[in-house]
This record gives structure tokens, sequence and C-alpha cells, in this order.
């Protein structure tokens, strides 16, 4: 791992996806220390930062959970339950 400037901001992503997020942080100069994706670390319902040794960070993002909401999908939204795991979001 790199080590990083006393400055430096540092990201953590969830519902990642492509990484469109990370990679706009991190051209930003942030450091991105963790993502998460549906199959990626694990379900976002059952993540936890104590809980999975996440790093604690300075900005967390989350995309919006597009597939029961796309076009090329059975456009479900919210009657969709993948279209409901923002709300376990930490606010």
């Amino acid at each position: 791992m790199t080590p990083m400037p006393d400055d430096a901001v540092t990201v953590g992503c969830l519902f990642a996806a492509m990484g469109g997020f990370a990679e706009a942080f991190g051209q930003a100069g942030a450091t991105v220390l963790w993502a998460n994706e549906k199959d990626h670390l694990k379900p976002i319902e059952d993540l936890t930062v104590a809980g999975d040794g996440l790093a604690r960070v300075d900005v967390v993002t989350a995309g919006f959970p597009c597939q029961p909401f796309s076009a090329a999908g059975h456009k479900k939204g919210f009657d969709d339950a993948r279209g409901l795991v923002f709300l376990h979001l930490p606010w």
C-alpha cells in the first residue's frame, strides 16, 4: 500500500458498481480505502465497518442501485428488494 499524504481525503464506496465514484475521487487526489458491490465484499445488508474491519474514511459514496429501475430490466422499482437496499445506509 502506498503511504498517503497527511492531508489526503480517504473514501469508502458503497454500491460501487464499475467504480465511477472511486475513479473520480482518485483522480481528484483522494485515496479509496474500500469499495463494496453486491458481489464484492458482501451484500450491503450484512456489511459493518467494525465487524468487517473496514478502515475509517472521510467520505462515503453510495451509487443508487440501478437494476430495479433500468430500462434494460423488469422496471419493478421499489417493488424489487434491490431497489430498497439504499435504506440500509447509515444516514
